[in-house]
């Protein structure tokens, strides 16, 4: 198999890229094309790059459908700045034998000899470089010649130009430059500048939930909306989108097992065991994947504080911790304990996460059902934080 290694910031992802992705397939008759967003290139300065998963989301949303493609997450993972030679050797390890080419633009083309274990990176891989202009192809062609001459196997491929800058696009929120999926991730998430917008009908989506849940369902969700909406009030934290995620946070709660299963196909944490077993958290992974699917809510604060709103996490954000209480105090909620639980989570968001995550370990631990990862670690860091020892996770 004949795979691409596409290398660079991403910030953003834009048509040019997509065009060019399109070009080097057909050129160099790949199988496969990795998109590979780098964590923290060597020459760019790192304040100005957009956080890691920003660019990975958007690279994800701009080649979605394409089975050819896929964007890895290596560079990212690994962290700290990206050498291109370590992850070719990271890649030689997953294809071992495939031939692997790297695609370069024409200004790093030239500079290839100065690059981190220049004469290893070389030696290891063949290389495309992609000529844009006309005017170039010689210059391209000698410097191809002189890579040659020193071992190395290096190529020109022509890619007629399709003018759009990263800068332009970032300097102008009305540029055409972005596929549309790209351009309402930056809208929805306030990216670059821009206002925040969500495009949700409320009267829309309310009456969408009304359909498609029972009423009792329906009920609790519209209620752990408003207590989501009044906690952050109360710590300061966004009520547009507290008020969306309660709304969002089970919509799925009513498929069914397979219909569950099929959203999450493509997720990693199928292969957990722990999670297969535990049927009553996938709703709000599923639910993740389906408003992003299905409503084309990219907002990744919303998607976060569905996901979790059932097992928490270690690094919950202010809007994670406020869905999760707010489902465990709505009010419909009846349990004993509920009353004092409101009253701390209005006092006091940690205290209110420690008390509930105990109360949910207990009784985990009672019925016999297993644990995740993530509900051991939101336990340890919120009795860090307020001074109980803390279990293992």
């Amino acid at each position: 198999m004949k795979i691409g290694i596409f290398g660079g910031t991403f910030n953003p992802i834009h048509k040019g890229h997509l065009a060019l992705i399109n070009r080097m397939i057909e050129r160099l008759a790949l199988d496969r094309l990795i998109l590979m967003p780098a964590a923290v290139p060597p020459h760019k300065d790192a304040g100005e790059v957009l956080p890691a998963a920003d660019r990975v989301a958007m690279c994800r949303l701009a080649v979605a459908g394409d089975a050819r493609v896929l964007v890895s997450t290596l560079e990212i993972e690994r962290g700290g700045k990206s050498y291109t030679v370590d992850t070719l050797h990271d890649l030689k390890g997953v294809y071992p034998d495939d031939e692997l080419i790297l695609l370069v633009g024409s200004d790093m083309f030239y500079t290839l000899t100065e690059w981190h274990c220049a004469g290893e990176l070389l030696r290891m891989v063949r290389i495309a470089a992609i000529a844009r202009e006309s005017d170039e192809l010689s210059h391209l062609f000698e410097q191809r010649d002189r890579l040659n001459a020193m071992g190395a196997r290096t190529e020109v491929v022509v890619a007629e130009p399709v003018v759009v800058s990263s800068t332009e696009i970032r300097e102008h929120p009305e540029h055409e430059g972005l596929p549309e999926a790209v351009e309402q991730y930056i809208e929805q998430n306030g990216l670059y500048g821009r206002p925040r917008r969500i495009p949700v009908d409320l009267d829309e989506l309310t009456g969408r939930l009304r359909a498609a849940l029972s009423r009792g369902r329906y009920t609790h969700t519209i209620n752990v909306a408003s207590a989501a909406l009044r906690l952050a009030k109360l710590h300061d934290g966004d009520g547009e989108l507290a008020y969306l995620a309660g709304l969002l946070h089970d919509i799925c709660k009513e498929f069914s097992k397979d219909e569950m299963l099929n959203l999450l196909a493509d997720s990693d944490i199928i292969k957990d065991p722990v999670f297969l077993a535990s049927g009553r958290i996938w709703h709000g992974f599923a639910a993740a994947i389906y408003i992003q699917r299905e409503l084309s809510i990219l907002n990744t604060q919303i998607i976060e504080a569905v996901r979790y709103h059932t097992t928490g996490r270690g690094g919950m954000s202010l809007l994670e911790e406020i869905v999760y209480l707010a489902d465990l105090t709505s009010a419909d909620r009846r349990y004993p304990g509920v009353e004092a639980l409101r009253a701390t989570a209005e006092r006091s968001i940690p205290e209110a996460m420690l008390e509930s995550l105990r109360f949910i370990l207990g009784d985990l631990a009672k019925n016999g059902r297993p644990v995740t990862c993530d509900t051991l670690k939101a336990y340890n860091r919120y009795a860090l934080l307020t001074k109980e020892a803390p279990r293992q996770a």
